[in-house]
């Protein structure tokens, strides 16, 4: 079994997890897709202010999510992100897993907002849409086959994309709870 392999086998629960949250939401719906925009600006501010790694590509969705947010007169930049948990051990493979490998539902993400009436929810996809995550997600997969699928390594990475997608679920978590209250 390839790394990549025991990855998506490793993480399909988390993955389960944090999509059952996402599939909550009705992002055709201004109200719900402001969730998913700020559940992600969370979880990427959170991510970024650890230093763990991807800091630049990070910065780069957090601005993108910015530029969407903006669409509706919403600025995030001082929401805190103190409440999300954050391993300090997190490993840098697995943190790419999860970040890169977005990119494959945000396709999908894009044509249900796309199916929206709202033409602002429409015009708010420069996150959903940016193109720079397929290839950065063909060079780790090609990278990944190089990579052995046992050992400590190999467990650190598994247990560090587990905890990137929790962490994504409880940036979601938190974000619906605080709008409900």
């Amino acid at each position: 079994m390839s790394l990549r392999m025991r990855l998506r086998t490793e993480t399909r629960a988390a993955h389960e997890q944090l999509d059952h949250i996402a599939d909550g939401l009705d992002l055709t719906m201004r109200r719900d897709y402001i969730r998913f925009l700020l559940a992600h600006r969370r979880a990427y501010a959170a991510l970024h202010a650890a230093r763990i790694g991807l800091t630049d590509l990070l910065a780069r969705r957090i601005s993108q999510v910015d530029q969407d947010l903006a669409h509706f007169d919403i600025d995030a930049t001082a929401d805190a992100t103190e409440d999300l948990p954050i391993d300090p051990d997190i490993e840098m493979i697995g943190l790419s897993y999860v970040i890169l490998g977005s990119h494959l539902g945000a396709v999908q993400i894009a044509k249900q907002v796309g199916r929206s009436d709202d033409l602002s929810l429409r015009a708010a996809t420069t996150m959903l849409t940016d193109q720079t995550l397929a290839p950065l997600w063909r060079d780790f997969v090609q990278a990944s086959r190089n990579l052995p699928d046992t050992g400590a390594d190999a467990d650190r990475i598994i247990l560090s994309a587990t905890h990137t997608f929790s962490l994504f679920e409880a940036a979601f978590r938190s974000v619906i709870d605080a709008d409900a209250a």
